[in-house]
This record gives structure tokens, sequence and C-alpha cells, in this order.
């Protein structure tokens, strides 16, 4: 977002285990923030984040608040309302589905401008063919993947 769109960005930091401070967070919001956007669970150390806590700081100040699930997915509850956020990414190929597949959530209250114009696809989000098989193969991971999370989360823990 900096380099090609010229956004400016804050970056918050984190504490020795991986955890955003609220507080830090809160204090990194500007009048001019136009999104946040945490982790929801890190890859590498395993921290999970307060996102709900975070989510309702930045809808306090306005700001539409976005996870990144990717690491989450397959191992967390990824109810959206619980987490109160209005945009959750995951990528398919963390839970088995084909690559090149994953799925944006996105509360319908929240504008989005397409990176690509033209046919209109999905609400005028997104121009192009659908990759049907890939939707297929996603959905089909997501039903194996929540079927058996309980039991992978409780092995691992």
């Amino acid at each position: 977002l900096e380099r090609i769109h010229g956004f400016e960005t804050t970056v918050v930091e984190v504490d020795s285990t991986g955890l955003v401070d609220p507080a830090a967070f809160a204090a990194a919001l500007r009048d001019d923030t136009t999104l946040a956007s945490v982790m929801l669970a890190n890859n590498e150390v395993g921290t999970v984040q307060p996102v709900a806590e975070l989510a309702a700081i930045a809808h306090a100040r306005g700001v539409p608040f976005h996870t990144d699930a990717v690491q989450a997915a397959g191992w967390l509850d990824l109810d959206v309302a619980s987490l109160g956020v209005d945009a959750l990414s995951i990528s398919g190929h963390k839970l088995g589905a084909p690559k090149g597949i994953g799925a944006l959530f996105v509360r319908g209250r929240i504008p989005l401008e397409p990176v690509i114009h033209g046919g209109g696809q999905e609400r005028g989000r997104r121009s192009g063919t659908e990759n049907v098989a890939g939707a297929v193969g996603l959905a089909a991971a997501i039903r194996l993947s929540e079927a058996g999370r309980k039991e992978r989360a409780d092995a691992a823990a």
C-alpha cells in the first residue's frame, strides 16, 4: 500500500511472545486511519491475537478491521460475528484445497474497489472467470477441516 499506492502505514510492535498490546494498537489508530489489519494466529510462534478486542477498539474509532486468518483456519473458530471483524481472509492450500484458491469474507457495508474492472463477477468486486473447481475444493476442504478441528487442536496443545 505504501510503495504502490502511496498510503501511510503504521506497524504496531509486538511483545516478546508476539502479542499486540491493545493499548499500543489503540494509540496507533489515527483520525485518518482507513483500515486496521492484524494476523489472527502467528505461524512461527503460535501467538493468537485478541482479535475481538482489537476489532472493538478499531470500531470505536470508526475504523474497519480485517484479520488474516490464513494460519488459524482449520485450528481456531473463525466465526466472524464472535471475532467482530469486517473482513477475514483464508488461503485454501493451508486446509488441503487446491493452490490458488482462497476466501475473503467482507461484511456487507464495506465498500471495495476492484483491482480488475470488467464483467462484474462476485457482486462487482472482481472480474474474470470464477474458479469454480477451486471454490468447490475449498468448500470441501473447509468441511473436512472443521469436522476434525477440535480433535486436531486438542492433540497439538
